[in-house]
């Protein structure tokens, strides 16, 4: 029987990228994004890191397809419960079942200090980021719990684990991500369902790209705020989550891929 994964926020980026390697590796694959001509056409729905969402014009699904993989588009808004428990069921009734998660949608629209920041916008995170987050995961587990097998991949993000200057809300999301995913490891510690989380750094993306070609900042900038020195590939967060789903005895484990930020 073939794996199957959903992914959210998959029509770009991160996603995007890990929707791919699963693909290619005999994962069917449910690519999920807030709006239906996105899926189609492959355009951003996750705000990746601070920036805002571009369009992305290449076809996930049919690059999967004419790559001699199977997927399927859902559209699926995270920012309601309705829809997150839709997402899952569709997802199960076209698959059958579903082994494993990525809940990877995710916004930031915050660049304030705290004294200046956006009540709106602060709740608008929060119900993308966190609430988001914790309804895929509740009716997740209530698939996989069952059939005592699953593997939940979270995204997380640098600004989970330090804080990020005039980023408070999106540093409180993400913080609240990784909480959500350690107590749901240790809830489910014995269900056969592993939860884990990524915490990407300044990750190379269409999104970074755009900002750097505006003029915003310089890639060197960036990158010179991380030992390594560059920036990181979309493809590195997709091994990272790659190596999670195929781990089984990791669980509550939150991974930095961060080009050694953390260990400055």
């Amino acid at each position: 029987m073939s794996q199957v994964v959903l992914i959210t926020g998959a029509t770009s980026g991160i996603g995007q990228e890990t929707a791919e390697l699963l693909a290619s590796q005999g994962w069917k694959v449910v690519v999920s994004g807030r709006r239906l001509a996105e899926g189609e056409n492959s355009q951003s729905l996750v705000i990746s890191f601070l920036f805002d969402e571009q369009a992305n014009l290449d076809k996930v699904v049919d690059g999967i397809r004419n790559n001699g993989g199977e997927a399927t588009f859902i559209q699926a808004d995270v920012s309601t419960e309705a829809n997150v428990k839709a997402l899952i069921e569709k997802s199960i009734a076209v698959w059958g079942h579903l082994d494993a998660a990525v809940n990877n949608a995710g916004i930031s629209n915050d660049s304030e200090l705290l004294e200046n920041a956006s009540t709106e916008r602060f709740q608008e995170m929060f119900q993308v980021n966190v609430l988001g987050v914790f309804w895929c995961m509740k009716y997740q587990l209530q698939h996989m719990v069952p059939r005592k097998h699953g593997r939940i991949v979270n995204l997380a993000s640098i600004a989970g684990l330090h804080g990020i200057f005039r980023t408070g809300g999106y540093c409180a999301t993400k913080h609240a991500v990784v909480g959500l995913t350690k107590t749901a490891a240790i809830e489910y510690a014995t269900s056969g369902v592993t939860i884990n989380a990524v915490a990407p750094g300044a990750i190379k993306t269409s999104v970074f790209q755009q900002a750097i070609d505006s003029g915003a900042y310089t890639e060197e900038t960036i990158a010179d705020l991380f030992p390594m020195k560059r920036m990181g590939a979309v493809s590195d967060i997709a091994r990272a989550i790659k190596f999670l789903i195929d781990s089984p005895f990791a669980t509550g484990s939150v991974l930095a891929v961060d080009g050694g930020l953390g260990a400055a």
